[in-house]
This record gives C-alpha cells, structure tokens and sequence, in this order.
C-alpha cells in the first residue's frame, strides 16, 4: 500500500481534470492530453486503463473518439481516482496484529485518527473542486495558516 501519492496518482487527477473541463460527454484522445501536459502517451494510456476498469471514465473508438467522464466531476471524489491508481491510501502501515510493541505506541491514535480525516477530506473534495476553488477553500487548515 503506497503512504504517498506517486506520479500515477497526480497524472491520474490532471487526466481527470482534463476531462472535465470538456464539454459533457465529448471526447479526447489521449494523444492530446498527453500533448497538453507534456506528459508520455504510453504512460498516460497505462492510466487511462486503470480509470476505465475504474469506470471512471470512458472510451469511444473511432476518428472522434477518446476518453471521457462516465459521471458528472460534481460526484467524483479524489480519493477514487487516486485509490484505482495507487490502492488503498494509507499513511503509515500499522501491523496491530504482528507489532510487538504495539501496546507501548502513543503514536497510533493518532494515525488512525489523521487517516480516517484524510480519507474523508479526499472523498468530499471532487474533480469538479479541482477546477473552481483554490486550495485555500479546500482545506480548511490551508485557509486558517492563509489568513
């Protein structure tokens, strides 16, 4: 399980982005997405698949053919997208079951807490929030340091 989010994850979100900013069901091919970010198409399309066998987004064959949203970027929260490309999201790997000094971490509380707050800010925040509000607005401990 990856701690932190790799290049597939933060891909993954500007391919998603990408498609969101289209108009409703129109798609992209890959080529110029990959264009766009200057980003490699064979690594770009290795995303792509994970997000279609995510359902998260969709492909259309032919010469106007390419990717698309399957849902509304309203609906789509971040922790999906990030989660089909890099797995479950986890901060720390706590082995409860195997540590031998499991009952001497003071730590631990405090991960499981961190993490169920992570993993609840990233399923609120969506695609669509990506696209109209600034990382201030997102992030409520960003906004206090902010102002």
């Amino acid at each position: 399980m990856p701690k932190l989010l790799t290049s597939r994850g933060d891909y993954g979100l500007l391919l998603m982005t990408f498609l969101a900013n289209q108009p409703r069901g129109e798609p992209k091919p890959i080529s110029e997405i990959a264009s766009f970010f200057e980003l490699s198409r064979s690594f770009l399309e290795q995303i792509a698949l994970d997000l279609r066998r995510s359902h998260l987004i969709a492909a259309r064959r032919g010469r106007d053919g390419g990717y698309f949203l399957t849902r509304d970027p309203e609906v789509i929260g971040i922790i999906e997208v990030i989660e089909a490309l890099e797995g479950p999201l986890q901060i720390v790997a706590c082995h409860a079951d195997e540590c031998v000094s499991c009952s001497k971490c003071l730590t631990r509380g405090f991960w499981q807490v961190f993490q169920k707050h992570l993993h609840k800010t990233l399923r609120e925040i969506t695609i669509a929030d990506l696209l109209d509000k600034s990382p201030h607005k997102l992030l409520p401990l960003a906004q206090e340091k902010a102002g």
